[in-house]
């Protein structure tokens, strides 16, 4: 579609398929021209992406900063392109680049890392497990672009330390909403005040706690980690399924319970849940386990599909429906 060009497939069942791609000849543009690319990485993104704000201004207020790490120029600027009218905008090539950059700058103007997996002289793997081993730097949520849908290099991503991922080619809107929740989610780790969200018991017990804002963990700790996984992932299917039925399955009081979640993962139990909720239906979704959007609703702990289809596609961009 970009190169103006169609693919399209014959089939008989038990026999065979013929596949048909076609591609345009044309002309190569000027090398003046070609030097500026445009940004139209994906497909129809572009009719919301310079959408400015309504207020009449044609900018909107800058809510973070993000460093996008990309070797590929006409994806780096369709990022820059797509998003510099929400968020303060740093590029690198590659990995190498980008740890200089925070060497350089202040750490503390990037809030967020976009890093393509696939670069010359240091990789998206590498790259993160640099961040990771960095006190400086480990505390900042990182969303790896990648066209390896196979499940064993997402899980490796997600075992080193990355946040989350997105596949390419991707929506301008789910990418736009896997940054905004992980901010939130990285606003809400360092905030001292949570007792709107969580209640004044639990605002009390971070107030008398220690929360680091990344902490080294020990083998005790992942052991208890791995624990909570699988007690929550156990009641997932569970519409009735708690932080304080949780707390109960860990043989813990709610007010520990949240100390300990806070202090590992950063988040608050109830977040945890949800997060896992929506992680286990992304993989399910993915993996096309089940033919409709209510099953999967279900399976991980909602009763209601339409409730859960919203709520899916603030945290990801896009609906349910949409993997099907």
């Amino acid at each position: 579609q970009l190169m103006g060009g169609s693919l399209r497939a014959e089939s008989i069942p038990h026999v065979g398929s013929t596949f048909y791609l076609q591609l345009p000849y044309r002309e190569a543009q000027a090398a003046a021209a070609a030097s500026e690319p445009q940004p139209s990485y994906q497909p129809g993104a572009a009719e919301g992406s310079m959408a400015k704000s309504s207020n009449g201004s044609g900018q909107q207020e800058k809510t973070g900063s993000l460093l996008i790490v990309e070797d590929n120029p006409a994806l780096r600027n369709y990022l820059r392109a797509i998003l510099e009218d929400r968020y303060h905008i740093h590029t690198a090539h590659n990995g190498v680049e980008a740890l200089k950059h925070l060497e350089e700058e202040d750490s503390g103007q990037v809030d967020l890392i976009i890093s393509d997996v696939m670069m010359p002289e240091m990789n998206g793997f590498t790259l993160l497990e640099r961040l990771k081993e960095d006190q400086r730097y480990r505390h900042l949520p990182v969303i790896m672009l990648t066209a390896l849908a196979r499940q064993e290099s997402r899980l490796r991503a997600l075992r080193i330390g990355v946040d989350d991922y997105v596949l390419k080619p991707f929506q301008e809107e789910e990418l736009q909403a896997r940054i905004q929740s992980l901010l939130n989610n990285y606003r809400l780790r360092r905030s001292p005040d949570l007792a709107e969200a969580e209640g004044a018991e639990e605002a009390a017990a971070v107030a008398t706690s220690e929360v680091p804002d990344s902490p080294l963990h020990s083998q005790e700790d992942v052991e208890w980690l791995q624990l909570l996984e699988e007690k929550t992932l156990a009641g997932l299917g569970d519409t009735n399924f708690t932080v304080d039925r949780l707390a109960e399955e860990m043989n813990y009081s709610r007010r520990q319970l949240y100390r300990k979640v806070k202090a590992l993962t950063g988040l608050t139990p109830n977040s945890y849940i949800q997060e896992a909720r929506f992680q286990a239906a992304r993989e399910m979704l993915e993996e096309r386990r089940y033919s409709n959007v209510k099953k999967v609703a279900y399976e991980v702990g909602f009763k209601d599909t339409r409730y859960f289809s919203r709520q899916y596609k603030e945290r990801f961009g896009r609906l349910p429906s949409g993997y099907l």
